[in-house]
């Protein structure tokens, strides 16, 4: 139900951006590649030939890496996410606790001071929201 709202929200503000395709219903890494070759071929029918430049980033760790602190500040002061929903969020990805599994053995639980949760559909869309 949050996630549903948050993106009914975002919709209705114009994010995300038509050329994001990650975390975005009925977009995929399919429809990416196809954008991005098309872009390519745009560029090299131009007259004069443009240079085509790409960057690939790995975020392999971005989610356990994640300022909440920051990310907090951005949903209130560049998406104008407040009061309920707000606070909803802030309590969503404070006080989390987690546990270690390695083979048959479990570590006890500790606190995590950074990071979304992963797992969860709405830490991805919190995690774009922060890089946009």
């Amino acid at each position: 139900m949050i996630l549903k709202r948050l993106i009914f929200y975002l919709n209705s503000h114009n994010f995300p951006t038509r050329e994001q395709y990650g975390f975005r219903e009925r977009h995929s890494l399919t429809d990416q590649v196809l954008y991005f070759c098309q872009r390519i071929r745009d560029a090299q029918n131009m007259k004069p030939t443009n240079p085509t430049l790409a960057a690939f980033l790995d975020l392999s760790k971005a989610l356990v890496r994640v300022w909440r602190q920051k990310l907090i500040i951005k949903l209130f002061s560049v998406y104008g996410i407040c009061g309920r929903a707000l606070a909803w969020n802030f309590d969503f990805l404070r006080n989390r606790l987690t546990k270690v599994k390695f083979s048959k053995f479990l570590s006890e639980s500790f606190r995590l001071h950074q990071g979304v949760p992963q797992g969860s559909v709405l830490s991805l869309i919190l995690f774009s929201l922060l890089c946009s």
